[in-house]
């Protein structure tokens, strides 16, 4: 078969012809085969008549009126996956500038009109923005994401999460905050007892409770500003355009 592309995504555009399954598959980025144990990339783009023409009846794999890399084909005729990750998809990254598609998660404004894809999935859940013609990006730096609850009880104080931007979610919602913490416990604490020996050997008794006790006594204070797991800093990034 011959592997060709589109120049644009206009319907009645004609293909130009590609040399190098390299070229193309980088161009065209598709996997195929959920249950595959390695996706195998590219293995027919949508030119499947080989007349270098879209042919929406018979090419438009996902139907949305056009031919284009969205209709990349598996085995048999199967509809590929798609690599190119969806409008509002975050994924860590290892630069310092995004790329092209991509911005930081940085709670920054964008214009809803501008970035409407992106709005129509994340709304106002990481903040309204001006209220009327913006909305935020997720604020993500310095911070740890988790799931949310759905109600499942993972999470026990879900319901208290609150909003990370003015506008923002709350409760078991995602884009809501939540502050740290460290859960209830007690430490065993060591006294001495000076029992006058003889020998001079003196006892000593463990004691089980909080931090600060009664009658004065208190363990010492130890650690740092937060509670963290050992951890390696990265740029959370957010599609905004396909």
């Amino acid at each position: 078969m011959r592997k060709s592309n589109t120049a644009n995504a206009d319907s009645n555009h004609s293909c130009r012809t590609l040399l190098g399954i390299a070229t193309i598959a980088t161009l065209c980025g598709c996997y195929y085969g959920d249950d595959a144990p390695v996706p195998v990339r590219f293995v027919s783009c949508w030119d499947t008549t080989l007349n270098a023409i879209c042919d929406l009846e018979s090419e438009d794999v996902n139907g949305d009126g056009r031919c284009d890399v969205q209709d990349c084909q598996g085995p048999a005729g199967s509809p590929g996956k798609n690599a190119t990750a969806p409008v509002g998809v975050l994924a860590a990254f290892a630069g310092e500038v995004a790329p092209a598609g991509w911005m930081l998660c940085d709670g920054r404004e964008l214009s809803r009109d501008q970035y409407a894809e992106l709005f129509a999935v994340i709304g106002t859940l990481h903040g309204s923005g001006d209220d009327m013609t913006t909305f935020n990006l997720p604020d993500l730096r310095g911070r740890f994401l988790r799931g949310v609850d759905h109600g499942a009880g993972n999470d026990p104080d879900a319901e208290s999460r609150v909003e990370a931007m003015p506008g923002g979610a709350r409760g078991d919602a995602v884009g809501s905050l939540q502050s740290d913490s460290f859960r209830r416990h007690h430490h065993e604490y060591t006294r001495m007892v000076y029992d006058n020996n003889v020998d001079g050997v003196d006892s000593t008794v463990t004691h089980s409770g909080e931090h600060h006790l009664r009658g004065g006594h208190h363990t010492s204070a130890a650690g740092g500003n937060e509670t963290r797991p050992i951890n390696v800093s990265v740029n959370w990034i957010i599609r905004v355009h396909r």
